[in-house]
């Protein structure tokens, strides 16, 4: 077990998803997502280097070892910017998949700007599993709530990271650099998502986000709490 008095330097950051509170925990060294509403953890984080995922149910004090699925897990948050030629070849940073709009409004008292991800790199790499993905994801980003642009920012920064030691192929390393330095110019210019809304098997997911803040989390938090047994 980690001990409780080693402290990581990230954020905290809290959303409603469809009436429910989510809770999630970022750092570089780790990205850590609660689900109060059904007492379970997703768990990212590397561990000597190496990618490892977990799921952890509370109510049964188990856990889910999902690191064989870690290239999966690490690399479909890039996969939505990254366009390959057919044949799955010649891959490179989509510039073209995020699109701000001159739409703005009010959400939570905060101006925020619409802005539009295009899924269809995502879609084309999923083939037939794509179909209940929509064509488009709707964004509302904000600029002036700094700890939200900066976990955005942490959090992108680590699963880059991830994403690179669970794949480990120069090519895809460099790719990443070039989306790692993308995706940080369209947070610092345009801000980081305050609210999403995309439609999904039939319904529409809203996520609204309303609270960030610096946290210095203790360095468990990205580890198998003591006395959990492996399912």
């Amino acid at each position: 077990m980690l001990s409780l008095l080693v402290a990581l330097s990230g954020y905290v950051l809290k959303e409603r998803v469809d009436g429910d509170t989510q809770i999630t925990y970022v750092s570089l060294e780790g990205v850590r997502m609660d689900f109060p509403a059904k007492r379970t953890s997703l768990i990212l984080t590397l561990e000597d280097g190496k990618p490892k995922a977990y799921m952890l149910n509370h109510d049964e004090r188990t856990y889910s070892d999902l690191s064989s699925m870690a290239s999966t897990l690490g690399s479909m948050y890039f996969a939505m910017f990254v366009r390959c030629e057919s044949g799955g070849g010649n891959c490179d940073v989509d510039t073209s998949a995020i699109k701000p709009t001159d739409e703005y409004k009010v959400i939570n008292g905060r101006r925020a700007r619409k802005v539009i991800y295009y899924t269809r790199n995502l879609k084309y790499l999923l083939g037939a599993n794509a179909q209940a993905i929509p064509d488009s994801i709707e964004n509302w980003f904000v600029r002036d709530w700094r700890p939200l642009v900066m976990a955005e920012m942490t959090r992108m920064r680590f699963l880059s990271e991830y994403s690179s030691r669970a794949l480990n192929s120069p090519e895809v390393k460099g790719i990443l650099r070039r989306l790692e330095d993308y995706l940080s110019g369209v947070f610092s210019k345009y801000g980081a998502p305050i609210s999403t809304v995309s439609p999904f098997m039939g319904r529409v997911l809203r996520t609204t986000r309303f609270y960030a803040a610096r946290a210095d989390i203790p360095e468990d938090k990205f580890g198998i709490p003591e006395g959990y047994r492996r399912k």
